[in-house]
């Protein structure tokens, strides 16, 4: 628990717990064709001991192994405090990269540029056509063009079947 812009949150729960509770929309979007992910900078104690953004296990053996995922996986904001416990900035940039992150974000202009004048990288082929493929073809549709689509209704079908099925009732009165 917690907020892992003000610290590093961590989920002491054992993998087959988290397979169960937390990880089903991820597998069933990625057998969909998901084409990226945002990694967490929260510690799954039981798992790694590194934070998931950090993790070879999370994002090699666990997400592109196990679940199959197949697209691009970006890191969560390296200035948040979650990642702060990997170094400075470039380090934290090169742990993300070497752990199977794809891109790593720098959300503000001097946390970027600390990452680009420090971080020595050698490009992975394999990450570069992972975000190719993020590219779009064309003029994005229109909201209203969207929303008559197939693929927007069949979006909106899953996502309220899911939501179904994983909602809890709460009484807060």
């Amino acid at each position: 628990r917690g907020d892992s812009h003000r610290e590093l949150p961590e989920d002491p729960r054992p993998l087959a717990d988290l397979v169960l509770e937390d990880l089903v929309p991820f597998e069933r979007l990625i057998h969909a064709g998901l084409p990226g992910v945002m990694t967490a900078h929260v510690l799954y104690s039981a798992v790694d001991a590194l934070p998931a953004t950090f993790s070879r296990r999370w994002i090699g053996g666990i997400l592109r192994g196990e679940l199959g995922f197949q697209g691009a996986v970006f890191s969560d904001d390296l200035g948040m405090a979650g990642a702060a416990g990997m170094g400075d900035p470039p380090r934290r940039a090169r742990a993300a990269l070497e752990a199977g992150c794809d891109m790593v974000l720098a959300c503000t202009a001097t946390l970027a540029a600390e990452v680009l004048d420090g971080l020595r990288w050698d490009a992975d082929p394999a990450a570069g056509l992972r975000l190719a493929r993020l590219h779009g073809h064309g003029a994005a549709p229109g909201l209203d063009d969207l929303r008559r689509s197939r693929a927007w209704r069949e979006a909106s079908a899953l996502a309220a079947r899911l939501h179904e099925a994983h909602s809890m009732d709460l009484d807060l009165e």
